[in-house]
């Protein structure tokens, strides 16, 4: 799980043009939990990247997939997509990925 300062930090680090790029696995899924809020609402992120290994390459490449929980019905997804991309360009981006789920 991302700590909420983190995700709160991810603004401020995305406007200086910094990344704070977090390990991933090689060899299995690597999650990313963290909550995303907009006003009074707030979703729960699942970020699942997921190494792809070709015998032709030394190197893996990388497949991000992400799911959005928001907190009630009455809540747009898209409210969070900005707070969510800047979170997975400064800490987790293996490749260029706009959100498109």
């Amino acid at each position: 799980m991302l700590p909420e300062e983190q995700v709160h930090a991810a603004s401020r680090l995305a406007e200086r043009g910094e990344q704070r790029l977090q390990r991933l696995s090689t060899t299995a899924p690597t999650v990313f939990l963290f909550y995303a809020q907009h006003d009074d609402h707030f979703a729960i992120v699942r970020i699942c990247v997921s190494p792809l290994v070709h015998e032709d390459s030394p190197n893996p490449f990388y497949k991000p997939d992400g799911v959005i929980r928001p907190c009630c019905g009455g809540c747009d997804p898209r409210l969070f997509r900005a707070q969510i991309q800047q979170v997975y360009d400064v800490y987790i981006r293996p490749i260029q990925w706009d959100l498109d789920w």
